[in-house]
Order: structure tokens, then C-alpha cells, then sequence
């Protein structure tokens, strides 16, 4: 406990100052150099477009953002801004679930990828329903899938000739 000096490396200083937007206060130096913020992943987020603070560069570190997870999202088609990143990262959404809904043939928000894995709706769930015909936003996948509606029985129903709503499915 009490009072320590931390002596930073020049060469991290000046290359770190030019990879983050605005100052970095000796917090941020701090917290830098206790969690390990590497320049390298900072030259990367820049690569990918994202203008980071040190807050920011933090906040990133702290969620456990990495660019090849950023790199897969745009990869399936996805824009999600810094904030829908880091909450998708804290949040458990993974690269290969909202690659798998894109996949899947859905184009939902962040928010609803948050929910849809909250609420335990699988990426071969909501495939399976798509490929029963059924083209569902994010809260008719969830009430679906609460309400025990297999995928198996929208296909046998879908295969049948019945062109079912999602509210007639569940009733």
C-alpha cells in the first residue's frame, strides 16, 4: 500500500498516443499497462475503422474484444457500433452464433442476438424454423421456443399444406 511511481517505456507512450483519440490520463497509463492494452491490438481496432479513447481502448480490453471477433461479424455482413460490440461481448453472444443467424438468413440487431441467446434460442432452432418457411423476428423465435413448438412440427405443418402464423403454431 501508499504511493508508487510507474515509469512507462517512451516508445509504447508515443506509439500508444497515436493510436487513441484525445489524452490518456495517468489512470488510463495505469490501467494500460495493469491489463495489458498492446499496441498491436490497438493498431488492429484502427485498421478495422474504429477511432478508440483510452476510455474506450479500456472498455474494449475489459469486455474481452478482440478485432478477428469484429472481423467476423462485418465478415457475415453485420455494422454493430463500438457499444453493440461490447455488449454483445459481455453479454455471451459469440462470432460463430450471429455468423450462424446470418446464416440462418436473419438480420437481427444486436439487441435481439442478446436476447435470442439469453432466452436459449439456438442458431439450429432458428435455422430449423427457416427452413420450415418461416421467416420469424427475433421475439416470435423466443415465444416459439418457449411455448415448445419443435422445428420438427412447423416443418410436418409447412409440409402439410397448412400455412400457419407463428401465434397459430403456439395455439
Amino acid at each position: 500500500k501508499g504511493p508508487f511511481c510507474l515509469e512507462l517505456e517512451p516508445a509504447y507512450v508515443a506509439e500508444t498516443a497515436t493510436l487513441v483519440s484525445g489524452d490518456v490520463s495517468p489512470y488510463c497509463w495505469t490501467v494500460f499497462v495493469l491489463d495489458d492494452v498492446r499496441t498491436e491490438d490497438l493498431r488492429q481496432f484502427r485498421d478495422l475503422g474504429l477511432s478508440l479513447t483510452a476510455t474506450d481502448a479500456i472498455r474494449v480490453v475489459h469486455a474481452g474484444l478482440k478485432p478477428d471477433y469484429i472481423t467476423a461479424l462485418r465478415g457475415a455482413g453485420y455494422r454493430f457500433t463500438l457499444d453493440e460490440l461490447i455488449d454483445l461481448k459481455w453479454q455471451g453472444v459469440s462470432a460463430d452464433y450471429a455468423v450462424a443467424m446470418k446464416q440462418a438468413g436473419y438480420d437481427f440487431a444486436a439487441k435481439e442476438l442478446i436476447h435470442l441467446k439469453w432466452q436459449g434460442v439456438s442458431t439450429q432452432y432458428a435455422s430449423g424454423m427457416r427452413e420450415a418457411g418461416y421467416q420469424l423476428t427475433a421475439k416470435e423465435l423466443t415465444d416459439l421456443k418457449w411455448q415448445g413448438v419443435s422445428t420438427q412440427y412447423a416443418a410436418g405443418m409447412t409440409g402439410a399444406g397448412y400455412g400457419f402464423t407463428p401465434k397459430e403454431l403456439i395455439d
